[in-house]
């Protein structure tokens, strides 16, 4: 079921040249979108996130969990049914604001894993569709 970015807005905060989007070409914006995540009929599912039409590379990501399930989980990957590359965990156990799995989109890694081509989709895999609630992306142009 693809979904639609509900803001997807530039931020006032630049990453440094020396910082992990600027390299040669200095600094870069950062933006957030945020997507709805309905509920679901129960069982994992995967919810497409439409393509951003730019190569970018995930800095970071938040889940706001309206309704949660216990010991639930939801993945960002490059492909569904719970396959192609993992681009990080975010919690869905607990009703409110989770920021990111501490072991997943990291920042500071320069592995290739957090970053998306241009047209190139990614999905998100609930362990149980009856989660709902928000999912956010902090990306940079890459």
């Amino acid at each position: 079921m693809p979904i639609k970015p509900k803001n997807v807005a530039p931020m006032s905060e630049f990453i440094s040249s020396a910082g992990v989007a600027g390299g040669a070409e200095g600094p870069s914006v950062c933006m957030a979108a945020r997507y709805n995540i309905p509920i679901g009929g129960g069982g994992a599912d995967d919810i497409a996130i439409p393509p951003m039409g730019f190569r970018y590379k995930i800095l970071n990501a938040w889940s706001f969990i309206l309704t949660a399930v216990a010991a639930s989980t939801w993945a960002v990957r490059t492909a569904t049914g719970g396959g192609g590359t993992l681009l990080g965990t975010l919690p869905s156990a607990v009703v409110g604001f989770n920021i990111y799995d501490a072991s997943s989109f990291d920042p500071t890694a320069e592995g290739a894993n957090q970053v998306v081509g241009a047209g190139q989709g990614i999905f998100l895999r609930r362990s149980n569709s009856l989660t709902r609630g928000s999912l956010v992306l902090l990306v940079v142009k890459v």
